[in-house]
Parts: C-alpha cells; sequence; structure tokens
C-alpha cells in the first residue's frame, strides 16, 4: 500500500483530480455569485454562447487530440497534435463561414440572433487549442501544468466575470470573462508547447496527414459524432427553448445542469476511470462482466440517491438559498429534471462497457435516439405553449433511454455462446 500511494500514477492522478475538483468548485461557487448579479433574461446571452461553443469545441479537431497519447513515437505524436490543430483551424472556418450566413438569413428566423455569437470563434480558438495542447501535456507527464490551466481558467473567468459586474450590468462581461479566462488557460499549457506545435502544424504534409487520417480513423468517424450528439442532447436544447419560449427558460435550464450535473459529473468520472481498465482485464479473462456492472450500479445507486433525494425534496429552499429570489423558476424546472440526472449519473461511468465489448455502433444509435426523443419532447411543449410539459416530456423520455440503456448494458457484458461453441 505504501508503494501504491508513493507510485507515480496515483500521484498524477491525484493532482489531476485536484485540478479539475478546484476548478468545478470555483465554476459552481461562481455561479452562486454571478447569479445575484445577472437576473435570467441577462444570462440568456451567456447560456447560448456556451450551447454553440460547447458543440463546436466537441468535435473542433474530429477528436484527434484524443490519440495524441497512443503513438510509441513523440514524432508522430507531434504529427496528430499538428493534423489536430489543422482540423481545427479548418472547422473555425467553417463555423466563420456558418456565423456569416446565419446573420446573412437571419430574417427568416423566429428570434434575433444575440450579436455574442460573433465571439464564438475567439473563444473556440483558444479553448480547441488549450483541449490540444492538454493531451499533449498529459502524454509528456506534466501533470502539474494542466492542473494549473485548468485552475487559472476557471479562477480568471470567475473573477473577470465578477469584476465586469460590479463595473458594469452588461452580461457581455461573462463571456468576456469565458474567453480571457481560456486566454490565460492557453498561455499557462502552451507556454512550453505553442511553438512547437506551431512548428510541427508547418511541417506536417498532406502525405503524412492523409497517412495520420487512415491509421486514426476511428476518431473522427466515431468519437467525433458521438460527442457531437452528447452535446447536443445537453445543449442543443438551448436553442429550441429560445425559438418556442422567453429567453429566461434557456437560463433555468442552462443553470439547472450547471448546479446538477457538473459537480456529480467529477464523481462519475472518477468512477469511469476505475470501472474501464477493471472491467476489461475481467472481460478479458472471463467474458463477463455482469456482476461487476451490477456491483458498480449499487455503488452509484448509494452514492447518489441521498443526494438527489434531498435535492428533489427541497428543491426550492436550496436553488433560492443558492441563487437568490430572482431565480426561483429555476427550482420548478431543476425539480422536473432531478430524476432524468439521476438516471444519467447511474448510467454514464458504465458506458464504457460499450468501448470493452466492441458496441460503439449501438451506443451511438442509442445516443441518437435519445437526441430524437428530446428534440420531440421539447417541440411538443413549444407548440403547446407550455414549458412545464416539454421539460416533463424531455425528463420522462431520458429516464426511459437511460433505463434502457442500463438494461442493455448489463446484458452485453457477457459474451454470447455461438452457434458453433454450442455445437
Amino acid at each position: 500500500m505504501k508503494r501504491l500511494l508513493k507510485s507515480a500514477f496515483v500521484k498524477n492522478t491525484a493532482i489531476l483530480l485536484i485540478g479539475t475538483a478546484s476548478a468545478q468548485a470555483i465554476q459552481v461557487l461562481g455561479a452562486f455569485a454571478l447569479a445575484r448579479m445577472y437576473n435570467p433574461e441577462e444570462f440568456a446571452v451567456f447560456s447560448f454562447f456556451t450551447a454553440c461553443t460547447s458543440i463546436i469545441l466537441s468535435f473542433s479537431s474530429l477528436r484527434f487530440e484524443l490519440a495524441v497519447a497512443l503513438p510509441k513515437s513523440s514524432e508522430e505524436a507531434e504529427q496528430l497534435v499538428a493534423l489536430s490543430l489543422r482540423m481545427l483551424l479548418r472547422i473555425l472556418g467553417l463555423v466563420v463561414l456558418g456565423i456569416v450566413l446565419v446573420f446573412a438569413g437571419q430574417s427568416v428566423l423566429s428570434y434575433k440572433i444575440p450579436s455574442a455569437i460573433l465571439l464564438v470563434p475567439v473563444f473556440t480558438f483558444f479553448a480547441g487549442f488549450t483541449q490540444i495542447l492538454n493531451y499533449w501535456s498529459t502524454r509528456n507527464g506534466t501533470f502539474a501544468r494542466n492542473a494549473l490551466s485548468k485552475i487559472s481558467v476557471a479562477a480568471v473567468t470567475v473573477g473577470t466575470s465578477l469584476l465586469w459586474g460590479f463595473i458594469s450590468e452588461d452580461p457581455i462581461g461573462l463571456i468576456y470573462g469565458a474567453i480571457l479566462g481560456q486566454i490565460i488557460g492557453w498561455i499557462i499549457i502552451g507556454s512550453n508547447y505553442s511553438k512547437l506545435a506551431i512548428q510541427a502544424w508547418k511541417n506536417l504534409s498532406n502525405h503524412d496527414a492523409k497517412l495520420l487520417w487512415k491509421s486514426y480513423n476511428k476518431f473522427p468517424t466515431y468519437n467525433a459524432p458521438n460527442a457531437l450528439v452528447d452535446n447536443l442532447q445537453q445543449y442543443g436544447i438551448v436553442f429550441l427553448l429560445g425559438i418556442f419560449f422567453a429567453s429566461e427558460i434557456s437560463s433555468y435550464y442552462f443553470q439547472s445542469l450547471r448546479i446538477l450535473a457538473a459537480p456529480l459529473a467529477l464523481i462519475g468520472a472518477s468512477i469511469y476511470q476505475v470501472f474501464y481498465p477493471k472491467a476489461a482485464q475481467i472481460f478479458h479473462d472471463t467474458k463477463n462482466i455482469r456482476g461487476y456492472v451490477v456491483k458498480i450500479y449499487a455503488v452509484l445507486f448509494a452514492i447518489g440517491f441521498p443526494i438527489f433525494a434531498i435535492l428533489f425534496l427541497f428543491t426550492e429552499n436550496i436553488f433560492v438559498f443558492l441563487l437568490g429570489e430572482t431565480w426561483r423558476m429555476t427550482a420548478v424546472y431543476a425539480h422536473i429534471l432531478i430524476p432524468f440526472i439521476f438516471f444519467n449519473f447511474l448510467i454514464s461511468p458504465v458506458s464504457a462497457v460499450t468501448a470493452v465489448v466492441h458496441k460503439q455502433h449501438q451506443s451511438f444509435a442509442f445516443s441518437l435516439v435519445g437526441l430524437a426523443l428530446k428534440i420531440v419532447s421539447i417541440l411538443i411543449g413549444g407548440f403547446m405553449n407550455d414549458p412545464i410539459l416539454g421539460f416533463t416530456l424531455f425528463s420522462a423520455s431520458g429516464m426511459g433511454i437511460m433505463l434502457a440503456g442500463m438494461l442493455w448494458y448489463w446484458y452485453i457484458a457477457k459474451e454470447r455462446e455461438t452457434f458453433n461453441d454450442l455445437g
């Protein structure tokens, strides 16, 4: 045990965990303070901006940054960094073109596009570049720099937003804070890597890029669409809410997710990191991890149920205390979403089963069905002019797809016997 505690793995994991937890704590505490500076209508622009950037970032480098840690040679890793940067710049070019087209054709849309969308490419460039460098830094073992970057992003973002709120009542300060935070994070993580990344980008030939694409084609083919659908499920709803309902409704939804989902995502991510390699090892040896899957479900239920039960029973008191009286309606929407978020908490760490048993295609189909159900739910609420109905259907359909997913994960966790095995 002493040897384990002194190991580099435990030390590096602890550094990253402390960095991530500290950054999330700053963000959540900052959200409480900012909610008392800005009302839901003012916060709607920031919700729209965050939804845009989160969705674009999910595929901004076509997920090639995830492959940076895989090659044995440092040279190939550098080439993957260069390819990731090349994809980021190309995606940003399409984003800029899309923004121009949206503004040109907004007269046919049912609501005015916020001018803050013009800042989306700026944020996405620095956040996307930092995202690439984070994976390169992880490969090179500079974990402390990763942790410092995450904490700095959160601190600068919240600090700038709060300072702007004291100086001016203009909610654009929320976006300026987010951009400045990403710039600082890029400077910290990129002080050792940015020049090398740019040089690698210049040196990357089209021939080498094609070879890399061929070798790592699963990342743009499967990982990128999966990430896009997952983020559309979480943030794409903001756009539908902006079309059918008053702007503050999207703020209620955004704040609900921010407070309920973000802190618990850290627990889920930690359990995922433990579950994934252990499940792979057990499945390799026995071809049956159903017992382990059930065990993880039980652990997640034991952790999550008391927390979500308290949130469900005292939603209004908790949210009014944390956010202030202006945000009382957030409690109504959070109360509806809590059961869905609880089921999502139960299933997310166990989603690694699909990678263990090579069922990513079917998992993507589940994600598409989930996205379709959520869109239909909000559309029904929108056409009925009843946001409560829309969110209720949203939560119920989400719970249904999560429950089906939990049962499916258990089912595929055991390799089925083939006809030859039976013979």
